[in-house]
């Protein structure tokens, strides 16, 4: 043989291996990629990491031929996450001036109830109806009803007691007697004590019970001499009233039953009187007068 012959021999004997193993090489390639390129579908698709293993590695000079078969796709599983969070409420933190403010305005004490009627006098006018006389023979002296004026002053130095001074001047006449003076004057000093219903105010609702001394003072008739002749009478009054106090000006109502002691004797020398028969009445009056 000659050089011509073997070289041409040595090259077909050398590019067939190259060639075979070339072939394996790109083979090798395109799997490779097709690999990478499933592998990197299934991590963005499912995010599981699926990793494509080639085949072993074909032997130099021998074409294998591989079938991939695509996994069977996983179910997707979906975590719910529940998660209990409470509210977060924002601290609010208020940062108080250093300075002191002080409000000007001044605040009025409530006023203190005022007092009225705590001092009074006024003028009345009174009218007085009693029983009759009994004298020690059975008979009867009775009077008519008799009037007047007086006046009247009064303290109240607590809200629930009061002192009263009252003196009247009454005109009368007795009743059922044959003398032609049959006129008397009627003099009463009292002295008494008012219990107030209410506190010191306009209106005054009040109960009293005071003590008096009547003195009594009518002419004889039988004396030639026309004398005038007075005898006391010791009584006392028990009732109550009622008045009205606008500003200083004070008017009222006052409703009484007196019992005064039997005088020592008839009146113009009708005999002697029977001691165990006080005389009885009733005494109403209407004052007017001012308080303060």
């Amino acid at each position: 043989m000659s050089k011509l012959n073997a070289f041409l021999l040595a090259s077909a004997l050398t590019l067939v291996p190259a060639s075979a193993f070339a072939e394996i090489s790109l083979s090798d390639m395109v799997e490779e990629e097709a690999s990478d390129s499933v592998f990197s579908l299934d991590v963005s698709s499912d995010l599981d990491l699926d990793i494509a293993q080639p085949g072993p590695r074909p032997r130099h000079g021998v074409v294998v031929h591989h079938r991939h078969y695509a996994p069977a796709p996983r179910p997707v599983v979906v975590h719910h996450y529940r998660t209990n969070v409470r509210p977060v409420h924002p601290v609010v933190v208020v940062e108080q001036p250093a300075t002191v403010v002080v409000n000007e305005s001044s605040e009025s004490a409530p006023a203190k109830k005022s007092k009225r009627g705590v001092f009074g006098m006024g003028l009345r006018g009174v009218g007085l109806t009693g029983s009759s006389m009994v004298l020690s023979d059975g008979a009867e002296i009775s009077s008519k009803i008799a009037g007047g004026i007086g006046f009247y002053f009064k303290l109240r130095p607590i809200r629930w007691i009061s002192i009263e001074l009252i003196n009247d001047y009454m005109f009368g006449r007795f009743d059922n007697l044959d003398s032609g003076c049959d006129g008397y004057f009627r003099v009463p000093l009292v002295l008494g004590v008012r219990a107030h219903v209410f506190d010191y105010g306009n209106l005054d609702v009040y109960g009293v019970a005071a003590g008096s001394v009547n003195f009594i003072t009518y002419d004889d008739g039988n004396d030639h001499l026309n004398q005038e002749k007075r005898f006391p009478q010791f009584g006392a009054q028990f009732g109550g009233g009622i008045s009205l106090i606008a500003g200083a000006f004070e008017i009222g109502l006052d409703l009484r039953y007196t019992i005064d002691e039997a005088p020592d004797e008839a009146p113009f020398g009708y005999g002697s009187v029977d001691q165990d028969k006080p005389v009885h009445g009733f005494l109403f009056s209407l004052n007017m007068g001012f308080a303060i």
